[in-house]
């Protein structure tokens, strides 16, 4: 047997849940309004024009990307090898490279820290996104 109360307690929070996604629902299309207005229009990227632009720029990411690992000691260089582009774990890196994890993990800190000093706070993003291979 239910309780007096209980029906309408429930019918509360059903209806306390829906006004408050309706609220949420609505402030969100407003800010989607908000930036909508201020945000540039999207360009055209089914024109070919537009695909050998992009390619184009993509090149030139990767060749920013790999001059920048260039810089970087060997060690280093290796480290963000085998970490990002054959996607190894830091300890299978560790391993291959025959050097216990701590050191595996203070040379891939080392290597993504002077990648960010070469390339801005992005370049763990670019190296991830741009991948070779």
């Amino acid at each position: 047997m239910a309780l007096p109360g209980a029906f309408t307690t429930c019918r509360f929070r059903q209806g306390y849940l829906l006004k408050a996604l309706r609220y949420k629902l609505m402030r969100k299309a407003r800010v989607r309004l908000l930036y909508a207005e201020t945000l540039p229009e999207q360009a055209d990227t089914s024109s070919p024009e537009a695909i050998i632009l992009e390619h184009e720029d993509e090149i030139l990411r990767r060749r920013l990307v790999r001059r920048a690992i260039d810089q970087l000691p060997k060690r280093q260089q290796e480290m963000i090898n085998l970490r990002f582009y054959q996607g190894l774990s830091t300890e299978e890196a560790a391993s291959v490279m025959a050097v216990n994890y701590q050191s595996a993990a203070n040379l891939l800190h080392r290597a993504v820290d002077h990648l960010r000093k070469i390339m801005g706070p992005n370049a763990l993003f670019m190296i991830v996104i741009l991948k070779e291979g």
